[in-house]
């Protein structure tokens, strides 16, 4: 499997023509290389049309069939001085994402915090994870942060597809059903480029770039049912994203600060 385009903004890609889980993969030589005292280089690539065993937030599986969608994880390295930054970059590759599927014609929003939603149906998944690493013996232990953030993008799937795995055609959709055409290369390609100017923008601290992660987020001005660690539901208005990324809740005239939760859009709020 080859994705040449993709490889002129990612020179350090790797293309598997099948894989159980592409972020198994990239962790799995995050640790390696870090371990030898080579840290991996930013926006390293795994990347598969063919993943048979990922997994979503909440360690739900993500499969489809050969072809169909994409699989693709990125490295990130944030350095010590800017770990502010992490709760951001979840939300910073949907913004690019949503960016580059307008580019390709498809009009998507952020679904606070990791999901991308074309008229309320989901597209695109997104998992970010910081990489736990140990540096090689008598080295000192590294103050940057390797994160990888993998994202599963549907590209061609039908109904009938998404049926067969047992989902909801009214609640997820894919690129081909909202009219486009567009491979797993040129998807990527759009999104590495996006991603590269973004990131880079973030890591000099450009307001431009957290009002891009606002502009694209769509959960705000819902009214959403929160799922929190441990069972409880806050249902409320969100009626925004703090400094932090924390997606600001109303509820009973109390403002929550959500930093976690699965979020449920029920209805626009009324304005």
């Amino acid at each position: 499997m080859e994705f040449p385009l993709s490889s002129a903004e990612s020179p350090n890609l790797i293309a598997l023509d099948h894989v159980d889980s592409t972020n198994t993969v990239l962790s799995d030589m995050i640790r390696t290389q870090w371990a030898d005292g080579q840290p991996t280089e930013a926006f390293t690539t795994v990347a598969t049309l063919d993943q048979r065993g990922g997994r979503g937030r909440l360690d739900r599986v993500w499969q489809a069939p050969r072809g169909s969608a994409l699989a693709v994880s990125i490295a990130f390295v944030v350095p010590a001085e800017d770990v502010d930054l992490l709760p951001w970059l979840p939300l910073i590759c949907g913004a690019a994402t949503q960016q580059a599927m307008q580019q390709l014609g498809v009009h998507a929003g952020v679904k606070w915090p990791n999901d991308l939603l074309i008229e309320g149906r989901k597209v695109c998944g997104i998992l970010s994870e910081l990489v736990s690493t140990t540096p090689p013996p008598g080295r000192q232990v590294p103050t940057d942060l390797p994160v990888l953030v993998g994202f599963g993008i549907n590209l061609m799937q039908t109904a009938a597809d998404f049926e067969a795995q047992g989902l909801d055609p009214r609640t997820v959709t894919s690129l081909a059903r909202e009219g486009v055409m567009v491979t797993g290369d040129v998807m990527l390609q759009h999104l590495l480029a996006r991603l590269r100017d973004l990131w880079a923008r973030a890591l000099r601290h450009d307001p431009s770039v957290f009002d891009a992660v606002r502009d694209a987020c769509v959960t705000v001005g819902q009214r959403v049912r929160v799922m929190l660690p441990g069972g409880d539901a806050l249902v409320g208005v969100a009626v925004g994203l703090d400094a932090g990324g924390r997606l600001m809740v109303e509820a009973d005239g109390t403002t929550h600060a959500l930093s976690v939760g699965d979020v449920i859009h029920v209805r626009p709020a009324a304005r």
